[in-house]
């Protein structure tokens, strides 16, 4: 059981990275993880992850390891629990069984097939980020400047350099059909300077889900690994990997 408001923000936090080509298939769900006081749900198209943790009451010591329920199924929950009817105080319960999902909340309640198919172990892919420092922005100019900047990007070529570098982080991208652009931001950064290549989708999907006021944390990664993101009220983390070029 959590509070409705809580489940929404949850949703919208992580179904943007499902795999939306392949509904059928495992990595067209979100898949939830219930024990003991926690909730977890998360998604990944194999490119991004977006993982949200939170508090809950497994009601009879209702655990569940990995459920996966469809988008499509959890797009319809987030409408019946915008109804007037349901107040912000309300509670969801939920229940995963081996072939359905149940989510009751007052007067309403959804029943769907449960998406067959095995999820990928998603905690390996999060990267080990402990000894490391991360840098930190604010949500509302980082979003504004990566919107900024996808604008010269195209179908052939959407990648935005993102540049780290001693007081500010530079968006460039040399496209070939519109133009060039470079934008900077303010940075509390003082390392070797470092640049890393992104589709600027990934990066607004994941701001958009965020209070504008929140503050993000990334990681900057060796290499080209993949790059880690927290958002500062805790429990949500986001995974994507940087493109080569």
């Amino acid at each position: 059981m959590i509070p409705a408001k809580t489940l929404q923000t949850m949703i919208d936090r992580t179904i943007f990275a499902v795999d939306s080509e392949n509904v059928r298939y495992a990595l067209g769900g979100v898949c939830f993880g219930m024990t003991g006081q926690n909730i977890s749900i998360v998604a990944t198209d194999g490119r991004r992850l977006a993982w949200q943790e939170s508090r809950g009451d497994c009601i009879n010591s209702h655990t569940v390891e990995m459920g996966i329920a469809s988008a499509r199924t959890l797009q319809l929950l987030n409408k019946a629990l915008d109804d007037k009817s349901i107040g912000k105080d309300a509670d969801v319960k939920m229940a995963i069984t081996g072939t359905m999902v149940r989510f009751q909340c007052c007067d309403m309640t959804l029943f769907s097939r449960r998406i067959e198919g095995r999820f990928p172990k998603w905690r390996n892919i999060i990267p080990q980020t402990e000894d490391q420092t991360p840098v930190m922005i604010d949500c509302d100019p980082l979003l504004s400047a990566i919107m900024q900047a996808q604008v010269t990007t195209s179908e052939l070529d959407p990648g935005v350099n993102f540049v780290f570098e001693k007081g500010k982080l530079t968006f460039q991208e040399q496209g070939k059909e519109r133009g060039n652009t470079k934008i900077e931001i303010p940075l509390s950064f003082d390392e070797a300077p470092k640049t890393l290549k992104f589709d600027p989708k990934f990066l607004t999907d994941f701001l958009k889900a965020l209070d504008a006021h929140a503050k993000v944390s990334i990681y900057l990664p060796p290499d080209n690994d993949p790059t880690k993101i927290t958002a500062d009220d805790g429990g949500y983390v986001y995974v994507v990997m940087s493109m080569s070029g």
